[in-house]
This record gives C-alpha cells, structure tokens and sequence, in this order.
C-alpha cells in the first residue's frame, strides 16, 4: 500500500524502490504549502482573527519550509514502509526527522495576495478618514 500511494503521489517506484524521489518531494512540498496558504487564509479569516499584512507574510515564509519538511517525512515514513510490507506506515517508527526549515524569502501567493489585500483595506479605511475630515464626517 506504501508503494500504490507513493504512485498516486507521482512516484516512479521499480524494484521496490522510489526512483524519483527529489522530483516527487517538490510535488508534495508544492501541494501542502498551496494547501497550507489556503487552509490558513481561510482559517484566519473564518476566527475572526486580527492579523497585519507582515503576520500574514510571515505565516507565508514559514510555511514554505514547513511543507518541504512534511513532504520529506511523508515520502520517507512510505519509503520505510514500503521497504517492509508488514511494517505501518508510522512517521515516529520510520524515524525521519529533518531539520527545522529556517523561514524562506518567498511568500505564497495566497498570502501573499491576503496580505496585499489588507494593505488596500487600510489605505483605503485612510482615504475615507480624511474624506470624513475634509466634509467634516
């Protein structure tokens, strides 16, 4: 079963053996962190959450890393698996721990639009203040 969701994912598996597996890890990595930006603008805005557009980029720069590192566990906890059919698919088990993604330059675009969005909100929330002061609002 580790080797059949390892092909669903777009892993080449022969001979019992994942043979592209940096190609595949981008694929994964790319899927959480659009995953992740989407999943966190939605949830931000659902909690009513009050974020400025910095918080918003950095949630962004951390989640790039962040999905390089699940990606990394999830192909090698399968990996491990697959390596023994009676094993479960157990990431603790399969002992992958990568180390800590220091926080990227690049923000997803979903964030970063998000953020880019509360900036438009603020100026314009600006704009209409000095409207207001203008006509004496």
């Amino acid at each position: 079963r580790a080797a059949l969701m390892l092909t669903e994912l777009g892993g080449v598996v022969a001979g019992g053996v994942l043979v592209n597996k940096p190609g595949l890890a981008v694929i994964v990595a790319n899927q959480i962190e659009e995953f992740g930006a989407f999943y966190a603008v939605t949830r931000l805005a659902d909690k009513g959450r009050s974020v400025d557009p910095e918080s918003v980029r950095a949630i962004g720069r951390s989640l790039v890393g962040a999905a390089v590192e699940m990606a990394t566990i999830f192909i090698a906890t399968l990996e491990w698996a697959m390596a023994d059919p009676s094993r479960p698919i157990d990431a603790q088990l399969a002992g992958c721990n990568p180390p800590v993604s220091p926080p990227s330059e690049r923000v997803p675009m979903q964030l970063a639009a998000y953020a880019a969005a509360l900036e438009a909100g603020a100026a314009a929330g600006g704009l209409l203040d000095q409207a207001g002061d203008m006509f004496g609002f």
